[in-house]
């Protein structure tokens, strides 16, 4: 509001809040007998005075209204700001009195000071500066660009880093107005940028962990193939040695038991911390417990069985002989390539030696061992 509108309103105001009895209702003194002069309205009716209050009030409510519509409209025209709702009190002696929340916010202060009926209380619902819609496309701009969008719309901004995967200082997120939402100009609105630390977990199935962190480096993540953590799940195909699996696995737990796993952590397609540990599945030679056999007693038929059944692949059986006596013919001698309750991939060679048939009839009584 300009300064010769407000001097006028105050004027108009004060004229008709605190105007005087005109000097045509006022009755010349009458002289008595017996003492001074008294002096009487001619035609004062009683209810002319709080109709002369009601008829104030009116016009301050109604110039209170046009002093909010002129106060909104001056600040569209200049450099406007939002002010709130608020209750109106005046003083004894006709200042308007403006609550905290409302005196605080610039332009305001317009409303402080118009004179009014003393003790007249009354709520008043002051309006926001003009409103814009907040642009739906400031997700994915630079931080300068969308603070230049907004502040071009007479909106301030503030910055809030957050952890993502999208370049340094790109909008992710907004926070105080939603995007396509009105607000009113002078407004804050916080930008969540981003700060660059998170990468997206690649899918590194069936490649070597040699491939699988140079896969991970060229997406943003920091560590080497030294710091991959490799779980070892067994198999006995020998094309899959040293690949990473596709899918949940078997290894080994911290008991010895078998335990699943998933092929990689964290999972791929997720975001991620840069310095983030990483754990895979690679599969690896199955592991085999040799087993024990005794020298004598345990014969060809059944060292055969229990091989087998173990899983071993490449076993070479030696006979020597004959088993002269005291040699027992077809029992176990010895093992080579291994020793019983060694654990060693499943295809690893390993030799049984045993001994042959019985000599045969009449031939001399000598072994070739």
């Amino acid at each position: 509001m300009t300064k010769p509108v407000e001097d006028r309103l105050r004027s108009v105001l004060r004229a008709t809040a605190l105007r005087e009895v005109p000097d045509s209702l006022v009755i010349p003194p009458r002289r008595t007998a017996t003492g001074p002069a008294r002096m009487r309205t001619r035609g004062l009716r009683p209810w002319l005075f709080p109709a002369v209050a009601a008829l104030a009030a009116a016009v301050i409510a109604l110039v209170t209204t046009v002093v909010v519509v002129r106060h909104s409209s001056t600040q569209h025209d200049a450099a406007p700001n939002p002010v709130v709702a608020g209750t109106v009190t005046t003083t004894p002696s006709g200042r308007v009195l403006i609550p905290p929340p409302v005196t605080a916010l610039p332009g305001a202060t317009a409303l402080a000071g118009v004179p009014a009926l003393p003790g007249v209380t009354g709520s008043l619902k002051v309006g926001v500066g003009p409103e814009v819609t907040v642009p739906r496309d400031l997700i994915g701009m630079s931080l300068d660009r969308a603070s230049a969008e907004l502040a071009r719309l007479g909106l301030k901004t503030t910055r809030q880093a957050v952890d993502g995967t999208a370049p340094l200082d790109i909008v992710v997120g907004l926070l105080g107005v939603a995007a396509g939402r009105r607000t009113g100009t002078g407004s804050t609105i916080t930008l969540q940028v981003s700060n660059n630390a998170l990468f997206v977990v690649p899918d590194l199935s069936n490649l070597t962990p040699a491939a699988a962190a140079g896969r991970l480096n060229a997406v943003g993540w920091k560590g080497d193939v030294a710091s991959i953590n490799q779980r070892i799940s067994p198999t006995l195909d020998p094309r899959s040695y040293g690949r990473i699996a596709s899918g949940p696995v078997l290894v080994v737990g911290r008991t010895g038991d078998p335990v699943q796993i998933p092929s990689q952590t964290p999972a791929a397609g997720r975001p991620a911390n840069k310095a983030v540990g990483i754990t895979v599945a690679v599969y690896g030679r199955k592991l085999i417990t040799v087993p024990s056999f005794t020298p004598g007693v345990a014969r060809l038929a059944d060292i055969q069985n229990q091989i087998i059944t173990v899983g071993f692949i490449d076993v070479t059986f030696a006979i020597v002989g004959p088993a002269v006596p005291p040699h027992v013919p077809h029992s176990f001698i010895s093992i080579s390539g291994a020793s019983p309750g060694d654990q060693i991939p499943f295809d690893t060679p390993i030799t049984i030696t045993v001994w042959g048939d019985a000599p045969a009839s009449g031939a001399p009584p000598s072994a070739t061992r």
